[in-house]
């Protein structure tokens, strides 16, 4: 986390209180300031959380911050009954004995929030949707399109 960003807030009042130390933070390639901030006076002091991720994490931790938290949980939740396990920093496929985890594969490369929807085999929602009433589901060969394969064929074809 830039120190200087931090500095500066603190400076113009915005940021009043340090929860954590930022160096204590650095977590799988994230950092995370957690503070106190306020935006004016008179206002109630609020609750912060910054965080800072590398490109690799952006479409997962886009997709982890958007939305209600229904909705989050609800696409962890279907992630998870499938073999898969999603988080803020990556999808990936989970083997999982008496529904604990014994073996977790690499990410999935997803450039978006797109490819993380494909991947799951779920219609897209833009952020101002995704609010758990109306997801749908894409068929195989739908999401094989989306994902730019070609149709599966059958042994009978």
């Amino acid at each position: 986390m830039p120190n200087k960003l931090l500095e500066r807030l603190h400076t113009i009042g915005f940021l009043t209180d340090n929860l954590t130390h930022v160096s204590e933070q650095h977590t799988s390639g994230c950092d995370t300031y957690m503070g106190v901030c306020r935006v004016s006076e008179g206002l109630p002091y609020r609750r912060i959380d910054i965080k800072v991720y590398p490109r690799r994490f952006f479409s997962f931790a886009t997709l982890h911050f958007t939305g209600s938290d229904h909705f989050n949980r609800s696409m962890r939740f279907f992630a998870n009954k499938n073999g898969w396990n999603l988080s803020d920093r990556a999808l990936t496929r989970v083997m999982r004995v008496n529904g604990l985890k014994v073996k977790q594969g690499e990410s999935v490369i997803c450039e978006s929030e797109v490819d993380i929807f494909i991947a799951l085999g779920l219609e897209y929602k833009e952020p101002t949707e995704r609010n758990c009433f109306d997801i749908k589901f894409l068929d195989e060969d739908e999401a094989n399109a989306k994902k730019g394969k070609s149709k599966s064929k059958s042994i009978d074809e």
